[in-house]
């Protein structure tokens, strides 16, 4: 009998140590998924102080055909080895609609953050997956419910508040980042109708070389108007700013994939958004620019906002799982 209880007792102690190994192996990969996220905003905002930077000497195509060209050597370079099969594409019409908008979203947020603080065309930015929502029902034929259209509204209401159309200080450079969301909103409705034909991969590599032949196509303007987008050799110090811009690019993206293997994406959604904290501090150290309180009110609505409409999503989903 007391051996029975003995056995019992040490049965229901490996079970405990195996639940708490278990539990504590799932903490760690949370917190490699946080880590990885937080890393990814990172490397994007700082992808972005480079092109912003960069876009005071080089025009916005022939940045966009340099860090394309860059990429796509990339991941030529990182496929070779697996063969390049990977690379092609199945659906040639589909990548050609998501490049022709990313291309797009790319030009008009290089553009902006030519023209406006880093936070502040950051924050506007957030509103694509807004956008995404609104036009899922007539473009995706998704179902939205009032809870999310509320939230919808509600993250209009926070671009709003930013771009103050009626305000003093208003000026047309605020609606550039708000037609490059719009942009990456369409981008990203036309990437959901291609997973189930297209790899990662070969989405990436015709986006990329998409933008190597949207940004060569503008060097004859330079030709025609030099005074106003006259093709520029970079320097050695800039050709690799050109070079870091597209591996930070092209890290923060694999970063991404990482970090929703680690853990659930509704759980990193809130941890995407702090790219806002890394476009403020870059912003301020580089540029000196602080947001006002108009950006920083608007932006936490559209963060929230964006947070709500993920984790609906996420819910919406798993109920039909």
């Amino acid at each position: 009998m007391q051996s029975g209880t003995a056995r019992s007792a040490i049965d229901q102690a490996v079970l405990d140590a195996s639940a708490a190994a278990t539990l504590a192996a799932l903490v760690r990969t949370k917190r490699l998924g946080i880590a990885l996220m937080v890393m990814s905003a990172g490397l994007l905002t700082v992808g972005d102080a480079t092109a912003k930077w960069l876009s005071t000497t080089y025009p916005i195509g022939e940045i966009i055909f340099i860090r394309g060209l860059l990429i796509v050597m990339l991941l030529a370079a990182m496929r070779l080895p697996y063969g390049l099969a990977g690379l092609m594409p199945h659906h040639l019409m589909g990548q050609f609609r998501r490049a022709l908008f990313f291309v797009l979203a790319t030009f008009l947020m290089i553009w902006s953050l030519s023209l406006l603080p880093l936070a502040t065309a950051s924050a506007i930015s957030f509103a694509a997956p807004i956008i995404t929502t609104a036009l899922a029902p007539w473009m995706l034929g998704e179902t939205v419910g009032w809870r999310r259209w509320t939230a919808v509204l509600v993250g209009f209401l926070g671009v709003l508040l930013i771009v103050a159309p009626f305000g003093g200080d208003w000026t047309w450079a605020l609606l550039i980042p708000v037609g490059a969301a719009a942009a990456q909103s369409l981008r990203d409705i036309v990437t959901r109708q291609l997973v189930g034909t297209e790899t990662n991969e070969s989405v990436v590599f015709v986006t990329m070389g998409a933008s190597v032949l949207a940004g060569a196509m503008s060097a004859p303007i330079g030709w025609i108007n030099p005074s106003v987008w006259a093709w520029v050799m970079p320097s050695a110090w800039d050709f690799a700013l050109f070079t870091f811009y597209s591996v930070a690019t092209c890290a923060a993206y694999l970063m991404q994939v990482g970090a929703l293997r680690a853990a659930e994406a509704a759980f990193l959604a809130p941890f995407k958004y702090s790219l806002m904290l890394w476009a403020i501090l870059i912003g301020f150290a580089v540029w000196g620019h602080v947001p006002s309180v108009a950006v920083l009110a608007g932006s936490a609505i559209i963060i929230c906002s964006g947070i709500f409409i993920w984790c609906r999503e996420i819910g919406m989903r798993g109920r039909h799982v």
